[in-house]
């Protein structure tokens, strides 16, 4: 199994960028997040790394003894339970306004041992399962966790309640390749942007997709066909026929 993941800023954002990406592997498991923060919001950057560090804490305190009998869909709601009251937590301690913590949310959860996997997001970005491209777009009104936070932070019965009946959540079996992805991805001009990371396998003609370096390699030949994204970029790419 290959992971890649790419972060870069955007051409319109001079200060920061305001993506922010973490995954988690182990022999059993893997656990992946991107985040976006709302440019409209000031330091929104802020908001993302918060998210993505918060969300790596919970990751480490997982007993993974315990997860033994849990599906992924159980466990991904632990999980989500932890890091929501994790947040609401930290929102009282720092005195942070909701507008503090606004990002998009996406977050992926895989049990490598009975292939199931789960998806679940908050606020616009782009998600692939195999053939299957989703493109989460609520027209300059992204869904974020926040417009939930009662649901997301009354405790695990009320999570889970929500969840239930929440629209923006994909369970998957096995697969070749799986993308989560922020926004920063339909912000290039040139159309083949999305093909192009997604699902490129080749650089300059022979397979090099386990190569650490390879989506530094992919970007720098965007680069040099002049692609220009303005929005900034996280992606994160789970290959698993390589």
């Amino acid at each position: 199994m290959n992971i890649k993941t790419i972060l870069k800023r955007g051409y319109a954002h001079d200060l920061a960028c305001q993506d922010a990406i973490f995954y988690f592997e182990n022999e059993d498991f893997v656990f992946a997040s991107v985040f976006d923060g709302c440019s409209d919001v000031v330091d929104s950057h802020f908001a993302s790394n918060l998210l993505s560090k918060t969300f790596k804490k919970v990751i480490q305190n997982v007993s993974y003894v315990e997860t033994e009998t849990l599906s992924i869909e159980e466990l991904s709601v632990d999980i989500l339970n932890n890091f929501f009251l994790k947040i609401s937590l930290i929102q009282v301690e720092l005195n942070l306004t909701v507008k503090d913590v606004m990002s998009t949310c996406i977050f992926l959860f895989y049990n490598k041992n009975n292939k199931q996997g789960i998806i679940y997001a908050f606020g616009d970005g782009v998600i692939q399962i195999d053939d299957n491209l989703i493109v989460l777009d609520h027209e300059n009104e992204p869904k974020y966790f926040s417009m939930f936070w009662k649901d997301l932070t009354g405790g695990k019965s009320t999570l889970t309640g929500f969840l239930s009946t929440y629209e923006q959540i994909w369970k998957f079996n096995n697969f070749n390749n799986v993308v989560i992805s922020t926004d920063g991805i339909l912000s290039f001009k040139n159309t083949e942007a999305i093909q192009y990371f997604f699902n490129e396998t080749l650089i300059n003609g022979s397979s090099k997709i386990h190569q650490e370096s390879f989506f530094e390699k992919i970007y720098n030949i965007s680069i040099q066909k002049k692609w220009t994204h303005n929005d900034d970029l996280g992606i994160i790419r789970i290959i698993n026929h390589e």
